[in-house]
């Protein structure tokens, strides 16, 4: 039962004349029982792994088909946002919202404004980092991170570049990131001082519990909650495991940063003499870039701003020995959170709400987590396997059943995308 409509609407835009679109829908129904259109499953497909299906992607998925089209998507070279904001800048141009604008000529697939004759059509890494950035969550809402877009460019790009590489990379890289630092008032983060009743910020030491890695409760392997004896859901976290792991993630500051914040201590550890030499600083930058917009300056370890002692958290799985380096001490926090056995089941569950089901069942959060816990080659985090389990397993397909499990509703901001692909 097809259904015709037709119309036009106008937008005006600032100093600039009206334009007016004409348009003409067609809503097609069915009764029941009738066949499926034979391009619903490339549709569907392309629904939950791209910011909308096009008639020219429809076509390639049938060719391919969903494994083809995913292993192609994953072949094709990342379009990041620096290249763009960095050329941009190099013509005099304002840059200071021109980020939002690359990020939407990359989801929309235009053609490259930069390398003529190419177009943007990592459709998947584009879709999937998106997914990354509303759990690895930066706003430049905050103004400390808002009035330099070269950091928040840098950041979404370092989601863009690891969107099919290691979540442990991810994770690390994230933590070190000036945008992630500033967002989670890590940057600058300094050693108990009784004295000038100071003690380590503790924001990040939580958020990366609770949001990147293990969530709130402990989780059997298929996402459920695990219950005690008393049929009570058992948390993963205490306050004191905060408390450790604040006191793991001391010591790291910009190197432009460290010496308007501190004074150091030890002037002959060469520390802040010497900083511009020792990490390349140009002294023709001005104060801004200096202070935050140089995506080249990533947080770095400060020994004088580090907690040197013992650290023990997670029922010690966290286990720093006292006079552990700075490096060191962030090595064994990360790999304790990614080989912590709710991690699988946290990470799969989120990023299929993202892509595919809102409310999936615990068998198929099972089956992503075996893939988050070994590719098939032994292999812990393969970002590639995780994406490839959630949008191919079967309950993706629904299977033709609509049930309390069944489907995501696309959000506005999704289907606005959709309509201006």
């Amino acid at each position: 039962l097809t259904t015709r409509a037709s119309g036009s609407f106008s937008i005006t835009f600032p100093d600039a004349a009206p334009t007016t679109w004409s348009f003409t829908a067609f809503v097609t129904s069915f009764e029941p029982g009738a066949p499926v259109d034979p391009d619903s499953d490339a549709v569907r497909l392309l629904q939950q792994a791209s910011f909308g299906p096009t008639l020219a992607q429809i076509a390639r998925v049938r060719t391919l088909g969903a494994a083809g089209w995913i292993g192609e998507q994953m072949q094709m070279p990342a379009s990041l946002q620096m290249p763009y904001m960095t050329w941009f800048q190099m013509q005099g141009a304002d840059i200071s919202t021109l980020r939002v604008e690359i990020w939407f000529h990359h989801a929309l697939g235009g053609p490259s404004l930069i390398q003529p004759g190419t177009l943007h059509q990592d459709q998947l890494r584009q879709r999937v980092a998106f997914a990354l950035s509303q759990l690895f969550v930066v706003s430049d809402r905050l103004a400390a991170i808002g009035s330099y877009p070269m950091t928040t460019t840098s950041y979404y790009d370092v989601l863009i570049a690891n969107a099919f590489g290691n979540y442990r990379d991810l994770l690390e890289q994230v933590t070190l990131h000036p945008a992630m630092g500033r967002f989670l008032s890590m940057l600058g983060n300094r050693k108990n001082d009784p004295v000038l009743n100071i003690r380590p910020d503790e924001n990040y030491a939580r958020e990366i519990m609770q949001l990147f890695t293990i969530g709130l409760w402990e989780l059997n392997p298929d996402g459920t909650q695990r219950l005690d004896t008393d049929g009570q859901p058992i948390p993963t976290y205490t306050n004191d495991d905060i408390r450790q792991l604040a006191r793991a993630f001391t010591g790291l500051c910009r190197p432009d940063l460290a010496s308007n914040l501190y004074t150091d201590p030890n002037p002959s550890a060469g520390t802040i003499s010497n900083m511009r030499t020792r990490f390349g600083i140009s002294n023709n930058l001005t104060r801004a870039q200096m202070l935050f917009d140089n995506p080249d300056l990533r947080q770095k370890h400060f020994h004088y701003l580090y907690e040197w002692g013992a650290k023990r958290a997670l029922g010690g799985r966290v286990d720093i020995t006292e006079g552990t380096d700075p490096v060191t001490n962030l090595t064994i926090v990360h790999d304790a959170l990614f080989n912590h056995p709710n991690t699988p089941p946290f990470v799969a569950r989120r990023f299929i709400q993202m892509l595919v089901k809102s409310n999936p069942t615990p068998a198929y959060v099972a089956r992503v987590a075996a893939k988050f816990i070994d590719n098939g080659f032994g292999v812990r985090g393969d970002m590639k396997a995780l994406w490839t389990a959630i949008l191919c397993d079967p309950e993706a397909s629904y299977d033709g059943a609509i049930d309390e499990h069944g489907g995501r509703v696309r959000d506005g901001f999704e289907c606005w995308i959709h309509w201006l692909r």
